[in-house]
């Protein structure tokens, strides 16, 4: 046995006349309606209820859809969860994004974790930020949004160069101190390898080898030379005042021909011991 179906009529006009036979009537008023009909019933009381709930609105999104909620709109990345064409917008996106050569760039300060940050580099994998007084590094994909409120982000990016300047400031002092430290060890192996060879526990030979496998300055000892020179020399057509004077300023060594002298390192005093008339 069939079920009977039930009629779905089309919702009455107000003016509609209540009087006048409903042309579909048969049969005592009974009336089966076929599935056609059934079906333009439905959708014409679904867009009479559409209509009834309808405001100025939503009627506006449902001509004009809010871009935000399209479902293709972040189909490109899947991080991102709001409009991406407008960097001042609050949408969240990777922390990446707002890199110096990102997307985004143009708000380098962000609202991370609940906390303001400005993003400065990119370090290996991740992503250096000031945040909370400090500089610290960040997963790339860290989700952030952009701060676009003016005053707030320039008071951000003022402490966050006065951050960046402190710090670079005290680890270029850290890293001369480290310098000079690294100078000062291998000046104490030098000296002790010198000092063993002059012990006689290293052959000059053996710390020869030493100071050249590690790059260390030659060991050059310096040897002293004291010397008395004695002697004299006749000049003609002088005097006895003339010819002292001329020893005094001009008499010197000649180290000319002595080989590794230390420039700069000779030193002489001439003491004139007499100047006499010769006999012919």
């Amino acid at each position: 046995m069939s079920q009977p179906v039930t009629t779905l009529s089309r919702p009455m006009p107000a003016d509609a006349d209540l009087s006048a036979p409903d042309p579909r009537a048969t049969d005592g008023g009974a009336h089966r309606s076929s599935p056609a009909e059934q079906g333009a019933a439905l959708q014409d009381q679904r867009a009479a209820a559409t209509a009834v709930q309808d405001t100025p609105d939503t009627a506006a999104r449902r001509v004009h859809p809010d871009p935000t909620t399209t479902a293709d709109l972040n189909a490109a990345d899947p991080h991102v969860t709001g409009a991406d064409t407008d960097d001042t917008a609050p949408a969240v996106r990777p922390l990446e994004r707002f890199l110096p050569d990102g997307p985004s760039a143009g708000t380098p300060a962000v609202t991370v974790n609940g906390s303001d940050a400005v993003v400065l580099a990119r370090r290996d994998t991740g992503i250096h930020v000031y945040r909370d007084g400090a500089v610290l590094t960040l997963d790339a994909r860290t989700p952030a949004v952009g701060i676009t409120d003016p005053r707030r982000r320039e008071n951000l990016l003022r402490r966050a160069v006065a951050e960046v300047a402190r710090q670079r400031t005290a680890q270029r002092g850290a890293l001369w101190r480290v310098a000079e430290e690294h100078a000062e060890s291998l000046e104490a192996i030098r000296d002790y390898a010198i000092g063993r060879h002059l012990s006689g526990d290293i052959c000059r030979r053996g710390m020869d080898d030493f100071l050249d496998h590690f790059d260390f300055e030659p060991y050059r000892p310096r040897v002293r030379v004291t010397y008395t020179i004695t002697g004299s020399y006749e000049v003609e057509d002088s005097d006895t005042d003339a010819a002292y004077t001329d020893a005094r300023g001009y008499l010197k060594a000649d180290l000319g021909e002595i080989d590794r002298v230390v420039e700069d390192s000779d030193s002489f005093t001439v003491t004139v011991d007499d100047v006499t008339e010769v006999d012919d």
